[in-house]
């Protein structure tokens, strides 16, 4: 079986971050599917910011990421349990 996943260190994410990819980060992705990275850069504000960078899987060779505020809570949905009543009370 052939791996076409790739993560280039000179990624369109990290570029408009002003960030390149280390092999720290590049580990930290792939084992946990996220990294804090502190000082990536927001071309909206002009100011840089600490976030934890997510790395989202496509299904395809491609992944996706996204920068998630420190003031943001990360919750992985898919490895939670909820009670048919928690979920009941939490819908009304």
């Amino acid at each position: 079986m052939n791996c076409l996943f790739a993560l280039w260190k000179e990624n369109p994410f990290f570029s408009e971050k002003k960030k390149t990819s280390t092999k720290v980060t590049v580990v930290q992705l792939l084992k946990h599917g996220k990294v804090k990275i502190k000082g990536l850069y927001s071309p909206k504000t002009g100011k840089t910011y600490d976030a934890v960078v997510v790395m989202e899987d496509t299904g395809g060779k491609y992944v996706n990421f996204r920068a998630m505020r420190d003031n943001m809570i990360f919750i992985n949905l898919s490895q939670l349990k909820f009670s048919k009543t928690l979920l009941h009370n939490l819908a009304y």
